[in-house]
C-alpha cells in the first residue's frame, strides 16, 4: 500500500474519545485539551450513561473519572471489561485525589483494567501523548480489520470462481511431501483427495505430473479419470515447479480442472460441424444436379446464364432452356421458398 493510500485510510478512520466525569468544568477542560487531536469527543456524566453509549458506538479510548456518585469509575471499568464488545478498549483513570496511591486506588485501577492512572492536575501534553498513542492503535486495528474483511471477501470470490470453473488448487512441499488442497478440491473429487494410507492422491497420473525429472518449469496433463462412484471425468492437470536460487526444488504449485462438460461440448460441436460440412457438400451436389450442364443452341439466338447460389446451404432455385418440336424456345426459372435440403428437394 502506498503512503498516499495509507494517509487516506487514516483520515477515513474515526477514533472517538469518551470522557466520563460527573463535573461539567472537568468535561469542558478535557474537551479543550483534546481538541487539537481532531477526533470526535463524546462526554458522559455518569457510569451508566457511559455504558449506554458504548452499547451504540465503539470508541478508541476512555478517560474515566474515579470519584463519581452512583456507579464509580472502578465499577464502570469492571463492567466495560466484562463485555466482549468493549473489553479491549483502553481506559485511562483520572482522579483529583493526590493520595490515590496511598489509598490503594492506583492498584485498584490497574486491576480493574486501566492502562494508565493520572492524578489531577495532570500535564496536558502528557495526556495528549497518551491519548494519541491509543488513537493510532485504534486506527491500525481498524485498518487491519478492514483488510481482514477484504481478504475474506476475496477468498470467498476466489472460492466461487474455482467452484464455477470446477478448478482445484494444490501446493506440494518438496521437502516434506505434504500436500495442501483448496476447499474446492473436496467438492470436486470427494474426501479421497486427502492424503490417506500412504497414497498422495487417487490420481494415477499424479507421480508423473509432480516428478521434477527431467528438470522443467511447467508441466501439463490431460487425461480421463474415473472417480470412486464410477463417474468419469476429463481432467487437465497443471504443475509449476518452484526452485530456490540454487536451483533446488522448493515446492510444486498447480491446479486440477474438470473439463468434462467443455470436452463434451467440444466433441458435440465437432460432430455438428462435420454434419454441417457434409450437408454443405450435399447441397453443392444437389445444386449442380438441378442446373443444366449446357444451354441448347437456338438458331438466331445466343443463350447465356449466370447463377449466384445462396450464401448459406442450398437455395434450390433453378433455370433451364429447351427447343420445342415446333422450333420455339422454352425458358424456365424455378424459385424455391426457403433454404436447405428440405426446401430444395
Amino acid at each position: 500500500m502506498s503512503v498516499d493510500a495509507t494517509a487516506r485510510n487514516d483520515v477515513e478512520v474515526s477514533a472517538p474519545i469518551l470522557i466520563v466525569d460527573d463535573r461539567e468544568d472537568s468535561l469542558r477542560a478535557l474537551c479543550a485539551v483534546l481538541e487539537p487531536l481532531g477526533q470526535p469527543v463524546v462526554t458522559a456524566r455518569s457510569g451508566d450513561e457511559a455504558l449506554r453509549h458504548l452499547l451504540r458506538k465503539q470508541v478508541a479510548v476512555i478517560l474515566l473519572d474515579v470519584n463519581m456518585p452512583g456507579l464509580d469509575g472502578f465499577s464502570t471499568a469492571a463492567m466495560i471489561k466484562r463485555r466482549p464488545r468493549t473489553r479491549d478498549i483502553p481506559i485511562i483513570f483520572l482522579t483529583a485525589d493526590r493520595d490515590a496511591s496511598e489509598r490503594g486506588h492506583v492498584q485498584l485501577g490497574y486491576s480493574s483494567g486501566a492502562v494508565d492512572f493520572l492524578v489531577k492536575p495532570y500535564d496536558a501534553w502528557a495526556l495528549l501523548s497518551k491519548v494519541t498513542v491509543f488513537i493510532e492503535l485504534h486506527r491500525r486495528a481498524e485498518e487491519l480489520r478492514r483488510r481482514v474483511e477484504e481478504l475474506q471477501v476475496s477468498q470467498a470470490a476466489l472460492s466461487d470462481a474455482q467452484r464455477i470453473a470446477r478448478l482445484a488448487h494444490f501446493r506440494l512441499d518438496a521437502a516434506s511431501g505434504a500436500i495442501a488442497w483448496s476447499e474446492s478440491a473436496v467438492q470436486l473429487f470427494g474426501p479421497q483427495i486427502r492424503t490417506s494410507n500412504g497414497q498422495a492422491t487417487p490420481f494415477p497420473f499424479w507421480e508423473a505430473l509432480v516428478n521434477p525429472e527431467p528438470s522443467r518449469d511447467f508441466d501439463q496433463v490431460q487425461t480421463k479419470w474415473t472417480a470412486g462412484d464410477g463417474s468419469s471425468m476429463t481432467l487437465v492437470a497443471r504443475a509449476e515447479f518452484v526452485r530456490d536460487r540454487t536451483g533446488r526444488l522448493r515446492l510444486i504449485s498447480g491446479t486440477l480442472q474438470d473439463i468434462t462438460e467443455h470436452d463434451e461440448t467440444r466433441r458435440a460441436l465437432a460432430t455438428t460441424t462435420d454434419l454441417l460440412h457434409r450437408e454443405q457438400e450435399s447441397a453443392k451436389l444437389l445444386q449442380a444436379a438441378l442446373l443444366p450442364k449446357v444451354l441448347p443452341e437456338a438458331p438466331g439466338l445466343e443463350l447465356a446464364a449466370r447463377y449466384l447460389p445462396a450464401e448459406i446451404g442450398v437455395g434450390g432455385d433453378w433455370y433451364d432452356a429447351s427447343i420445342q418440336s415446333d422450333g420455339r424456345l422454352l425458358l424456365a426459372i424455378g424459385d424455391v421458398a426457403g433454404h436447405g435440403l428440405d426446401a430444395a428437394t
